[in-house]
């Protein structure tokens, strides 16, 4: 497999969006968020992110199980992790994108750290 390409074309300003079950938040003290690591943990060592200005949150929440909410990262916060993001682009939604590399356990505890939870629209 050819080394993959980050997306030019996607600015470091960009929202990624990530589609998470609710049970992957715990309320902290005072009603604070913490996204758990494993909100970006995959079976198919693949992470899976759709870019934001180019789709829905109806569109991203309609492609996984009912009652998940989005997580939104920026371009940015994942490339300075030392990720890419590349375009993989989904028959039904062609805001898909991926993570690489598939990161090791502290990177997606970094990665949870830099997410927010999206408010639905």
């Amino acid at each position: 497999m050819a080394d993959p390409i980050d997306a030019a074309d996607i600015t470091d300003d960009d929202i990624l969006w990530r589609r998470i079950d609710p049970g992957m938040i715990d309320q902290g003290p005072a009603g604070v968020e913490s996204i758990q690591s494993w909100a970006f943990k995959d079976q198919s060592k693949e992470i899976s992110v759709y870019l934001a200005r180019e789709t829905t949150q109806l569109a991203v929440l309609a492609a996984g199980k009912p009652g998940q909410i989005l997580l939104g990262i920026t371009a940015r916060s994942i490339r300075a992790l030392g990720f890419k993001v590349v375009r993989d682009p989904d028959p039904d939604n062609a805001a898909h994108c991926l993570v690489l590399p598939y990161p090791n356990k502290p990177m997606l505890k970094a990665l949870a750290v830099a997410s927010r939870r999206i408010e639905a629209d």
